[in-house]
């Protein structure tokens, strides 16, 4: 595992554990690593906290793309997979942690709250070929 990744994953467990509150240190001492190292990977803790919270999308697009794809599963199926996909790491993300992005990093929050509201596209679209098909009701 690339140390990027090792740094990602130890960042989720301290946000979990402590949410935006958690401190580089923290992550040092569970990797056995200088927070130097840290800062060879990442300017500061926000631009960590950023490529978390662009891991996770990045991840939901790329679950979404493969239930897509797979032409094994009905539109149905494929609603009812879509509307939960979510990064595995992400699924132990403990999401009752955000209120403390908002406190400590008001335009990451931000940023948060719009990729949340506005990406549903393709949900949407799957949405209204389900309608087309009558598997679901308007």
């Amino acid at each position: 595992m690339e140390l990027y990744d090792r740094i990602l994953d130890a960042a989720i467990d301290a946000f979990n554990e402590k949410g935006a509150r958690f401190i580089l240190e923290d992550i040092a001492k569970a990797l056995n690593i200088s927070k130097k190292t840290i800062y060879t990977v990442f300017a500061d803790k926000e631009s960590l906290l950023k490529a978390m919270i662009e891991y996770g999308f990045r991840g939901i697009k790329e679950s979404e793309k493969a239930i897509l794809e797979n032409e094994k599963l009905s539109t149905l199926e494929k609603i009812r997979r879509i509307v939960v996909a979510m990064p595995e790491r992400f699924v132990q993300i403990e999401f009752s942690q955000f209120p403390t992005v908002k406190e400590r990093y008001p335009k990451l929050y931000k940023s948060i709250e719009i990729r949340i509201e506005t990406e549903w596209e393709t949900t949407i679209q799957l949405l209204e070929q389900g309608i087309e098909e009558g598997c679901i009701r308007p």
